[in-house]
């Protein structure tokens, strides 16, 4: 995947990828002694102007675990999840032969897919009547932390198999998918922690996987930011039980989605470009975009049997939301429009993160309070997806 191999460099009016020195790929790999230093490699950041755009850290303690950091510009969650599937095959295909040699994964990382797939009306209708279903951060967030240094950390919850079928039954009496329910869980949590009155609007941003418009996938082709947002909003009826804010919340989500959810902004971005000079839709946008700081995002299921390397096998994994770095660390993430073989992309823009971690547990990794009572450490948009794999081996 060429663009691993590269470093960000933002000079001038033509920002660019521009590939690294053989010599440095090793800068891609790391070995942790201590469970304290494996957590640090988790929750750190990407350099995207030194690069490599992706990096991983095995775990020599006790148990053995690997951990995967990827620059948020080189892909979003649902591209380094099959980015993740594709190392596998790569381990596998050298254990089964040193002479294997995998394909490489240089297609198109353009929206150029996505918006060939609908017409001059239906652009035009997305454009009039979905005007704020995208680059609205909302009014609320979590307080920040005073004085030090910020270090972010991972929390991870996990529910048993009964709880979750459980939860999809309650759903499927009343018509509603497991997505509905977390997102009403979310809501009723916030306008608690946030302590918000009685009436008051709470919106909430969630990430769209554009991919959903390509039809079936035709296999790993490119590493992409293919992810929009379309933003739910709720009033905030204190006396309500949780029946009645599902309701409100699946009643919100299905108008979404009849409406060519998350087109809005990609056509926006085409448009942007195709009518300003660069040095306009990059000051353009870098001014105008707003990072949500309280989002949600869902990238499905991760696949247990391709997520094997060889006969060391996961015993456990858990996805988690983005982590948030201090707004002087924040990077400018960047993806690539139709017809553009250079970097471009709206400034700061958030995606998800993947972590895989150990054990039907709570687990903080650095033995800190719940951050949704003591909010997130950070302010700025996160640079990095992460996922980190907990072996047992067979």
């Amino acid at each position: 995947i060429p663009i691993l191999g590269t470093r960000y460099v933002d000079e001038g009016r033509r920002p660019r990828w521009v590939s690294l020195d053989r010599a440095r790929f090793g800068d891609a790999f790391a070995v942790a002694r201590t469970e304290a230093e494996f957590d640090d490699f988790v929750t750190s950041r990407v350099d995207e102007s030194r690069g490599p755009q992706v990096k991983g850290c095995l775990l020599d303690s006790g148990h053995s675990a690997v951990a995967l950091t990827m620059n948020h510009m080189a892909g979003d969650a649902a591209g380094f999840k099959e980015y993740l599937y594709f190392l596998c095959e790569i381990y596998a295909g050298f254990l089964a032969d040193p002479g294997y040699r995998p394909a490489v994964i240089a297609g198109d990382r353009s929206m150029r897919a996505v918006l060939a797939r609908f017409g001059m009306r239906i652009k035009l209708k997305s454009l009039l009547s979905q005007s704020t279903e995208n680059n609205r951060s909302g009014d609320h967030r979590f307080p920040l932390g005073e004085g030090g240094e910020a270090q972010p950390f991972i929390l991870t919850r996990t529910l048993g198999r009964e709880s979750v079928e459980a939860i999809k039954d309650y759903c499927g009496a009343r018509g509603a998918t497991l997505n509905d329910a977390v997102l009403t869980a979310y809501y009723r949590c916030l306008f608690g922690r946030l302590a918000l009155s009685s009436g008051a609007e709470l919106r909430i941003p969630v990430m769209v996987d554009m991919r959903r418009y390509m039809g079936e996938p035709g296999g790993f082709g490119a590493l992409a930011n293919l992810s929009s947002t379309v933003i739910t909003q709720l009033e905030h009826r204190p006396e309500e039980g949780f029946a009645e804010t599902l309701a409100r919340v699946k009643a919100v989500v299905d108008e979404k989605k009849g409406s060519d959810i998350g087109l809005n902004g990609f056509i926006k971005l085409d448009l942007i470009y195709k009518l300003l000079p660069d040095r306009v839709a990059n000051r353009l946008l870098r001014s105008r975009l707003k990072n949500p700081l309280i989002c949600m995002t869902n990238v499905g299921i991760l696949d247990a049997a391709r997520i094997s390397f060889g006969d060391a096998r996961p015993r456990d994994a858990v996805m988690c939301g983005s982590i948030k770095y201090k707004r002087r660390e924040r990077q400018k993430a960047r993806s690539l429009l139709p017809g553009r073989g250079r970097a471009r992309a709206p400034h700061g823009m958030l995606w998800s993160k993947v972590t895989l971690q150990q054990g039907p547990r709570v687990r903080d990794s650095r033995n800190r309070p719940d951050p949704i009572r003591s909010g997130p450490a950070g302010t700025g948009p996160s640079p990095t997806l992460i996922a980190g794999l907990v072996f047992a081996a067979w």
